[in-house]
Order: C-alpha cells, then structure tokens, then sequence
C-alpha cells in the first residue's frame, strides 16, 4: 500500500500492530537510529522512501513536512529499559491500543 498525504495518523498508523505480528519477535532494532527505528521501518512499508522518525514527529526526507506521530506511539517504540525486538513492541503497541 502506497502512502496517501490524505490520511491521518489514524489511518496510517491503523494496521502497525497487524505489522508488528509479521515480524519476527527476537529480531532487535535501533531505536535510536531515525532511519531504522521499527516506526521508520514500518512507514517504509507505507510507501515513504526516506523516513524519517525524531521523538514525537515523523517525516519523509530532509525536507519533508513533519507530521505528529499519534501519542503515546513514541513510548511503544522506545521501551524504556526493556529490549527493543518487535516481539516486546508488539506488547507494548497491544497495552497502547487498549489504553487509546
């Protein structure tokens, strides 16, 4: 699916769970690498050819519009103390939506 400028985060963030449950859940990633993050990772699944993610904020390329990522979506991403697989992001992500 390609990304649609037209959809709010909602939308696009609407299937990032469904995501999150096809990759593998011992896979780690680097939070902390704007390019890579699982957000970036996944919004290149969207259609973006360049995200990029900062805390709080998501973009494609340099000079791309910055939108809000929806709240709290920063929080499942970083998980504090606890290991960064998609395995521990997708219970992260699950406590999210049943909290939204």
């Amino acid at each position: 699916m390609l990304y649609n400028r037209n959809w709010d985060n909602k939308t696009l963030f609407s299937d990032f769970i469904p995501w999150l449950l096809e990759q593998n859940p011992n896979e780690e990633y680097d939070f902390t690498n704007s390019r890579n993050c699982v957000i970036a990772k996944y919004l290149r699944t969207k259609g973006f050819h360049d995200p990029i993610v900062d805390p709080y904020v998501y973009r494609d390329g340099q000079c791309g519009a910055r939108s809000p990522l929806p709240p709290g979506l920063n929080d499942v991403a970083n998980g504090g103390e606890e290991r960064r697989t998609y395995g521990t992001t997708l219970k992260r992500a699950l406590a999210w939506q049943s909290n939204s």
